[in-house]
């Protein structure tokens, strides 16, 4: 297939050899503009052969014809023009200029011109992103390498085109229509630094270790492995004793008393204690979907370390106000007290702040999230993100991430955001710099933020914009002479691209810079000002804003209209759940990271991560739209809430037909890591069949309720709630505190086993003086309790702490292959109209997304 150069031209005044002087002070009103192009095209009409080339040798027509005629194989020609009706009306001019074009070069195609109703970057875009969607598969890919004239037409129209092609992945140049004729690449050198810093900031530490290879990666290796809380790699260091003495094939036990020998002595349990607390804020920062276990933990712990006894305290005294403060904060299987922080501490003491309800609250929602209420935690009240920050500024204290800035785990509330603005501000010459200060006001209220940087280009003649209340201000001088405009030729955009960058980043050391390394938002204001210093600006803010790894927002301020904003953010601090990439997500796709983020995306898929997987593909550009889209499916079928039928949602708190139906497929899916992961697939089974089967926690026997699509069920002890057709005569058994649906509820606690497993996988513990088979269908959950997440660190606590062993593959296995068995065997009984999802259904999905990103890597181009 041949590959073309679509070359876009956004058609001007300027083609018809209509000019503003270049001195300001002789600035041509719209109406004069429009009188001289349409005496200019009259003329035009009359003129043939040579004459009409001369009139088009020394404008951007003639140019474009000089530049088609060098290009082997011809490129195709599209023309952008507006079509309003009004003296902005430049498509009569595309008609010449297309007609012109098809005769004088011979083209691969005849000029194709778009019409747009306005020259605003809205309008580009949709007009250029139809016409791309209208061509077929085949078309898409001959078009793969795009050149965009600049010097010509409106700015809106040129900035819209670029930014469409930019997000789309297109391999872009821009042709300055000036005596120079450079072409330009509008990416800057790309360096693992800007995605280094992405996955820093939102601490994707698995990632960014294989991002930089064996040689640097293992202290990003290391924070992975504490973050994911890799029993196994994070207690390596320490020794191992055989489980039974004296038998060096048993299993290995990391014992907890530490060393008396170490000056410093840090016990294994100090160790799975700090990796808790990565796993919660780093989960936070990464937007992941989480059943709450490590921020339970995490909270606990920290609720303990407060109420240490006091100098000269008897421990009994802060036994008590330990138990009084976790009975006010709602902790589980206790009695809650109300608030009165003044019963247990003293305003000064950091207990103090805890005891509020808005934490209260939010510890509620954290333990209701532990047992199936899989979600994104986005929400954090203000003492626990004071809680954070100071874990995050210990954490960026020492090396590796002491290089970084300690950017926060969690996005601010929107009305506290600090927001970077970059905008090109108006010559003191110019007719409408008395609405500039109107402008940037609107501007300033579109970002409805806490703070905004201003930084802009600016003139010499233009005055310092000291004097905007509430503004941080950096100016970036344009140079040259203020009469003329010959400094800011087309062929300079890529240096005053530079010129900004390079501003924002001198003020990161400067106690009184801008503070740039901490915004939460970049923005751009267009499309004012001259195209090589707007275009320049909006190169900043993309790259900008990858290097910090924050949205992009596109602000489009004509003087005469509304604000309109491209592209609309996303909530902040939360992830967006759709199977479309949010533009604010997508400036990487601008460096052509496609291969990268796609390769990054296969390691991530193949360790189940589908949130981290997500996020890279959705941050790519549209050749990464497919593998994004088929990653969210696979993750709503996972661990989402799936629908109970089109237009019929699921709900948070009662499963669906749907998830029931997926229940035997999602356990499958776990299993797909039990040779590489086994506790971990063991506590992800659990978690996700305890969100697949959620139900709401109750404590009296006998009580019913309706689930959509299944029908009235009771609630009946060990059981769980079970169908009222298939319920017990009398409630059996003891009410667990988060009972599930049956049949998934009387397997999680089970003590049955299958017979004739072979004796070398059983495994035996101690309860009640009897000896109990691991091998039981209560298997995962018992080893989803003994992992540190989740209930492993309660059980270590002083003053008597056991040992831990990491859990085998050998040990882990036969268990999913016996709930499996049995849960299909239940479902089917229980539930004899429900069509169960081919087991290998999800398993398949991931191969082929596995597949597709490991493609998309080998296939997809870097930006010429």
């Amino acid at each position: 297939m041949r590959t073309y150069r679509t070359l876009v031209h956004v058609v001007g005044e300027a083609d018809i050899n209509v000019r503003q002087p270049a001195g300001r002070s002789q600035h041509k009103s719209p109406e004069t503009l429009a009188a001289e192009a349409t005496s200019n095209l009259a003329r035009l009409e009359h003129l043939t052969g040579d004459d009409r080339g001369a009139f088009f040798a020394a404008n951007p027509t003639g140019a474009l014809a000089r530049h088609l005629r060098t290009l082997v194989p011809r490129p195709r020609v599209i023309l952008l023009a507006t079509n309003g009706g009004d003296h902005r009306d430049t498509m009569p001019i595309a008609e010449k200029v297309a007609a012109y074009l098809g005769d004088a070069v011979t083209l691969a195609d005849r000029p194709r011109v778009i019409p747009l109703l306005e020259p605003t970057v809205t309008q580009a875009r949709s007009g250029l992103a139809a016409a791309l969607d209208d061509l077929t598969p085949a078309e898409l890919a001959e078009a793969a390498d795009w050149t965009v004239l600049l010097g010509s037409g409106a700015t809106g129209i040129l900035l819209g085109v670029l930014y469409e092609l930019l997000v789309r992945g297109r391999r872009v140049l821009l042709r300055a229509a000036d005596a120079d004729g450079r072409e330009i690449s509008p990416y800057h050198d790309v360096t693992v630094d800007d995605l280094r810093r992405w996955l820093v900031r939102h601490r994707y530490y698995g990632a960014l270790a294989q991002l930089v290879g064996d040689a640097d990666g293992a202290p990003w290796q290391r924070l992975h492995e504490r973050q994911s809380i890799d029993v196994r790699a994070l207690l390596r260091d320490y020794p191992t004793v055989p489980k039974k003495a004296g038998d060096p094939t048993s299993l290995q036990v990391w014992p907890f008393a530490g060393t008396a020998d170490d000056p410093e002595p840090r016990t294994p349990l100090e160790v799975l204690r700090r990796a808790v607390e990565s796993s919660f804020f780093g989960g936070l920062a990464r937007g992941e979907v989480t059943d709450g276990a490590a921020a339970r933990i995490w909270f606990s712990d920290l609720v303990d370390a407060l109420t240490e006894p006091r100098a000269g305290e008897p421990a009994s005294a802060a036994d008590g106000r330990r138990a009084k403060a976790r009975r006010m904060l709602g902790f589980p299987r206790e009695d809650r007290l109300p608030l009165a922080p003044d019963d247990v501490t003293t305003p000064d003491d950091p207990l103090y702040a805890l005891l509020t309800e808005d934490v209260v609250e939010w510890y509620r929602g954290i333990v209701s999230a532990s047992h199936g209420g899989l979600h994104a935690v986005t929400y954090l009240p203000a003492q626990i993100r004071a809680r954070a920050q100071l874990w995050v500024d210990e954490e960026h204290a020492s090396a590796p991430l002491a290089d970084f800035p300690a950017w926060p785990v969690l996005d601010p509330p929107p009305a506290q955001r600090r927001v970077l603005l970059l905008r090109v501000r108006r010559s003191a010459a110019s007719r409408l710099v008395a609405d500039d200060q109107r402008v940037l006001d609107r501007g300033r209220a579109e970002l409805r933020c806490r703070e905004s940087i201003l930084v802009e280009f600016a003139g010499p003649e233009v005055p310092d914009a000291d004097d905007i209340d509430g503004v941080r201000y950096r100016r970036v001088p344009t140079g040259g002479d203020a009469r003329t405009i010959e400094y800011i030729q087309p062929s300079t955009v890529v240096d005053y691209a530079e010129k900004m960058f390079r501003a924002i980043a001198a003020d990161r050391d400067d106690p009184a810079g801008i503070e740039a390394d901490l915004v939460d938002e970049v923005a751009v204001l267009l499309p004012l000002g001259f195209k090589a210093l707007a275009i320049g600006a909006m190169l900043a803010a993309v790259r900008w804003s990858i290097h910090l790894g924050v949205p992009l927002r596109v602000i489009e301020l004509p003087l005469d209209r509304e604000p309109a904003t491209l592209p609309a953010p996303p909530p902040i601090g939360s992830r967006p759940d759709d199977s479309q990439p949010t533009e604010a997500g997508r400036p990487l796709a601008a460096l052509g990271q496609d291969r990268l983020l796609a390769r990054l995306a296969s390691t991530a898929l193949g360790d189940l991560d589908l949130g981290l997987a997500h996020d890279l593909a959705r941050r790519g550009s549209s050749r990464l739209t497919h593998l994004a889209a088929g990653i969210a499916s696979l993750q709503r079928d996972f661990n989402g809430i799936v629908d109970l039928a089109p237009g019929e949602h699921g709900t948070t708190t009662h499963t669906s037909p749907a998830e029931i139906a997926f229940a035997v497929a999602r356990l499958r899916l776990c299993r797909t890591i039990v040779d590489r992961h086994p506790w971990d697939a063991a506590y992800l089974a659990a978690s996700i069949l305890d969100h697949t089967f959620r139900m709401p926690p109750c404590r009296h026997n006998g009580d019913t309720c309706d689930v959509p699509g299944i029908g009235r069920v009771v609630l009946s002890g060990r059981l769980g709630w079970v169908p009222v057709a298939a319920a017990p005569t009398r409630p059996s058994g003891r009410l667990q505190q988060w009972p599930t649906l049956a049949p998934w509820e009387g397997m999680r606690t089970s003590d049955d086993k299958p017979s004739g497993m072979p004796p070398d996988v059983r495994g035996s513990g101690r309860t009640g003086g009897a000896t109990r088979p691991e091998v039981v269908l209560g298997g995962l959950q018992r080893h989803r309790n003994k992992h540190p997440l989740s209930h492993g660190i309660d059980e270590r606590q002083d003053p008597k702490p056991t040992d831990i062993r990491a859990r085998s593959t050998a040990e882990i296995a036969p268990i999913f292959e016996f709930v499996e068995e049995e849960l299909t065997r239940q479902l089917n009984k229980a539930y004899p109209g429900l069509t169960l999802v081919d087991a290998d259904d999800l398993t398949r999905r991931l191969t082929g997304l596995v597949a597709l990103a490991t493609e998309l890597s080998d296939a997809t181009r870097p930006p010429a």
